[in-house]
């Protein structure tokens, strides 16, 4: 009885789980285990196939998205240039790249330039696979042969699933990122006197509303004590209405989900979704070493407000500032 009443409520979620895990098999095994250093290039293959997430892009024109993608444990983040295209952050992606070496790079550091881009999955399916797995193992350690047998369909071609190796997970790389972004036809003051509502709502802290990067910012931290933040930024569209991003960072996964919270209510407190309005273009440039500073800092921040959670209140501030410098210097692109 009790399965049956899991089943009802949590079918959907579990369902999708168990999607996310045949994705993440297909991924995972394609996240680099080791870098070609330039003086090997000649025993690997010139295009390299490969998967990582898109932390963010920091420079978009006409001619292509210059983007920053995890790599994984080994190979970590890197600079790439996908030409004509734009990556979805926060997503992983499957891609075949090859090393573009300086002189000549945007960055005059190694880039590696996205050749093809194959496909891509959603930012949380390394998390969702992760729950699947351990609720197969679970379900094998309490019916024994039974549950065993019950679980082999998922991966009937290759046999028992495989336990996932944790450190290709992005929990033992830092800190965790999930963003989205809609358009809706209302002012900024609106959308930000709405998010501010919602975060009342949630009882989370606010910090803002703040003008920077040619739109405008408010940080929601969803509960005291935990490293966890949202970034809800609003810029004005050409054509009317407002192009909104709502991203999360923090040390725990399944925290990521108030971007899910916050972006819902959004849309049911301000209309419908345009889903045929592209997002401004941004053409600007930035010191791309400042940023990667910024970023180490709120790293540093959110992992001492995790072994101090006391000091909260002043840590949280220290994040907000610099949450605004990086999206002033990005234009609202971190």
């Amino acid at each position: 009885m009790l399965r049956r009443i899991e089943a009802l409520f949590l079918g959907g979620r579990w369902r999708r789980d168990e999607y996310a895990w045949r994705v993440w098999q297909e991924v995972e095994p394609l996240i680099p285990e080791r870098f070609p250093e330039p003086g090997e290039l000649g025993r690997y293959p010139e295009v390299l196939r490969m998967a990582g997430r898109v932390v963010r892009i920091y420079q978009h024109a006409r001619r292509g998205s210059k983007a920053v993608v995890d790599f994984g444990p080994v190979v970590g983040l890197q600079d790439t240039w996908w030409e004509h295209k734009r990556p979805p952050v926060g997503n992983w992606v499957i891609v075949q790249a090859h090393l573009w070496l300086p002189p000549g790079t945007h960055s005059e550091q190694q880039v590696f330039w996205i050749d093809q881009w194959e496909s891509w999955a959603a930012g949380d399916t390394p998390m969702r696979a992760q729950r699947h797995q351990r609720r197969m193992e679970k379900e094998t350690a309490s019916q024994g042969a039974t549950g065993a047998r019950a679980a082999a369909p998922l991966n009937s071609t290759q046999g028992s699933p495989q336990s996932i190796d944790d450190s290709h997970f992005p929990t033992s790389a830092g800190p965790l990122f999930q963003t989205t972004a809609m358009a809706f036809d209302a002012g900024l003051d609106q959308v930000m006197s709405t998010a501010s509502e919602i975060a009342a709502g949630m009882g989370a802290r606010a910090y803002g509303p703040a003008e920077v990067g040619g739109g405008v910012l408010l940080s929601v931290w969803p509960a005291a004590g935990e490293p966890t933040f949202a970034s809800v930024t609003a810029r004005s569209m050409p054509e009317g209405g407002a192009w909104v991003g709502v991203s999360a960072q923090s040390l725990r996964s399944e925290a990521l989900d108030i971007v899910d919270d916050i972006s819902g209510a959004l849309q049911s407190r301000l209309g419908g979704l345009e889903t045929r309005t592209n997002p401004p273009e941004r053409v600007g440039d930035y010191d791309r070493g400042v940023t990667r500073k910024l970023e180490a800092e709120i790293q540093d921040l959110l992992e001492a407000m995790s072994a101090d959670p006391s000091a909260w209140e002043h840590l949280s501030r220290a994040v907000y500032e610099r949450e605004v410098l990086l999206q002033h210097l990005t234009e609202l692109g971190a």
